[in-house]
């Protein structure tokens, strides 16, 4: 009989990092490689390129928008059923949370951890190839997650710096508000700097901003509960309110 050799199979897959956290899902039990962990991606159409695969494929089973960087590596790997030529792309969120729309789990990860996970053959193959191109591509860097005030990425270009940022959807811009919120808070109850409460004020600022409440709406509902429940400049601390019995 003659042989007849497996079909190849172009997929593309996203080293999709925040910080120095790297997004990994797991297969679900039903599909080939049950319940190994790989990271996101799939199948490039005819017709496609592996960045557009990639996006399409990130907004499919997870629900987001992905921002393709840079290319990291690719290898050709022989399953089973089929044979893959992967393609590893460097992504970061443009936009949404990952969500489990077709994967069993996911996890944030840092490169150190994924030894220990049970990986696609495929995907662990490509190990060693991550960790010389990450070595290479933020020997320099630092990384990070973090909502900035406007003017910070001028001036990181000021010091004759570079900077990658993004611009949030307004859902993801109030959730990084509210977390920013009791960064600020946190801060100032370790430090009790000056400085850390205007941070506070300005988040709040950008939170009434946000939700189109004017600086003058806000401070009188602050004037208001102030008339009818005074301040807090009696450090009084409740213990107990007792009903008196019924005569």
């Amino acid at each position: 009989m003659e042989h007849q050799e497996k079909p190849i199979l172009a997929v593309v897959a996203g080293l999709i990092h925040r910080g120095t956290q790297l997004l990994l899902c797991q297969r679900p039990a039903h599909k080939a490689r049950p319940l190994k962990w790989e990271f996101p991606g799939g199948k490039i159409e005819p017709g496609e390129t592996p960045q557009e695969a990639l996006i399409r494929e990130c907004r499919e089973e997870l629900g987001m928008e992905i921002r393709p960087l840079e290319s990291v590596t690719q290898l050709q790997w022989q399953y089973d059923d089929v044979t893959v030529s992967l393609s590893l792309w460097e992504a970061v969120i443009a936009e949404g949370e990952p969500q489990l729309l077709e994967h069993q789990a996911m996890q944030w990860l840092p490169l150190e951890e994924l030894d220990n996970l049970p990986l696609c053959p495929a995907d662990e193959k490509m190990l060693p190839d991550i960790r010389k191109w990450w070595s290479r591509r933020f020997s320099d860097t630092v990384l990070y997650d973090k909502l900035v005030r406007d003017e910070i990425p001028r001036m990181i270009q000021q010091n004759g710096n570079q900077c990658i940022y993004d611009v949030l959807s307004p859902a993801e811009y109030l959730r990084r508000l509210d977390e920013k919120l009791q960064e600020e808070v946190t801060e100032y109850r370790e430090s009790g700097e000056l400085e850390e409460l205007a941070d506070i004020g300005e988040v709040l600022l950008a939170i009434l901003e946000y939700r189109g409440i004017s600086r003058q709406a806000y401070e009188q509902a602050i004037l208001q509960k102030r008339r009818e429940r005074g301040g807090f400049s009696k450090r009084l601390l409740l213990r107990e309110v007792r009903t008196p019995p019924k005569a």
